[in-house]
């Protein structure tokens, strides 16, 4: 009887369980259908090595492009400035970024320059000049005509245009009176001359166009009007630099003999919208007085070398020689007055 029992229970047990593995079963297959493994999500892949950059350097005399040897050239990115070689030559490398890099440099004899070399990867190749004083430029002069020195206490950052200019010559008066045919033949003569001699021959006019209508400040445009009036305070008055410039010229008020409207006059008013200022020299275009005698409108050696040099630099220079990275427009007038 306990033998029997004993069996009873162990079968007991085992049918308890066999029902109940059945039962979780029935659970876990019942409702129809199989729930399929989420998708793993794919890794991202790996970034590409960085490029390296390198920049490629020669420093070199300005005008007569002379290696200069043993120059210091310190860029933003490194805490040790490096020294040019017996050929001016300079490398900056292992530079794993994206960026643009300032670099100053200095040589004995030299004006310090300050610049940027712009790249997104690869290798740049540069030729960087340095300012010599001496031989020809004088800091003092071109600080007057690219700075305003002459007039202001503070010297102007470079304003010169680096696009061809375009021209709109209004053809008559503020009164609709027609403007002389010779003297409108002498102001368009006298334009894309002025143009070629102020940019040292980097930059001619553009659109040269003609009307009686007014014509408002146009990006990449000079409005050139002529004006009558019995007794004006000024020859000419111009727009510094302005992307969008004017210049006023008067009829008949700075003539030189039947000359109503001289090359010299419109040289100056041309040589302010380029970017330039008034010089102490009296036989300079930009002589801030019209003078007595008749001048040819043509700039002198000193003029010819410091506009050349405000032309090989960027726009937003600033003294003594750094170059800004970006720059904004000016809208600066000046003028030429009436000699008393």
């Amino acid at each position: 009887m306990a033998q029997h029992a004993v069996l009873r229970h162990l079968v007991t047990g085992l049918t308890t369980t066999i029902s109940t593995f059945a039962a979780a079963a029935l659970i876990a297959c019942g409702g129809g259908g199989h729930t399929p493994a989420p998708t793993p999500t794919p890794l991202p892949p790996a970034p590409a090595p960085p490029t390296e950059l390198i920049v490629l350097g020669r420093v070199v005399e300005y005008g007569t492009g002379r290696a200069i040897a043993g120059a210091t050239v310190q860029p933003d990115i490194l805490t040790t400035p490096l020294t040019t070689d017996a050929n001016g030559e300079f490398r900056i490398g292992n530079v794993f970024a994206t960026k643009t890099v300032h670099l100053q440099i200095d040589a004995p004899g030299y004006i310090t320059r300050q610049t940027y070399v712009r790249f997104e990867g690869g290798t740049r190749n540069v030729t960087l000049d340095l300012l010599h004083e001496g031989g020809g430029f004088s800091l003092d002069y071109y600080r007057q005509l690219a700075r305003d020195s002459t007039e202001s206490e503070t010297f102007e950052p470079l304003w010169r245009l680096t696009d061809n200019p375009n021209f709109y010559v209004r053809t008559v008066d503020q009164n609709s009176r027609p403007i002389e045919p010779e003297v409108l033949r002498g102001v368009y003569a006298a334009i894309p001359k002025a143009v070629a001699d102020w940019s040292a021959h980097k930059l001619a006019m553009g659109v040269l166009e003609t009307g009686t209508a007014t014509r408002p400040r146009t990006p990449g445009w000079i409005v050139v009007n002529i004006l009558r009036e019995k007794e004006p305070e000024f020859c000419g008055l111009a727009q510094v630099g302005a992307v969008d410039g004017q210049i006023d010229l008067w009829d008949d008020r700075c003539s030189c003999g039947s000359n109503k409207l001289p090359g010299a006059l419109v040289a100056h008013e041309v040589g302010h919208a380029l970017g330039f200022f008034h010089v102490s020299d009296e036989n300079a275009v930009m002589f801030p007085t019209f003078p007595d005698r008749c001048p040819n409108g043509v700039l002198t050696t000193q003029e010819k070398l410091h506009a050349a040099v405000a032309y090989s630099r960027a726009r937003g220079n600033t003294d003594q020689d750094a170059d800004p990275d970006t720059m904004v427009p000016l809208a600066h007038g000046t003028s030429l007055r009436i000699t008393n």
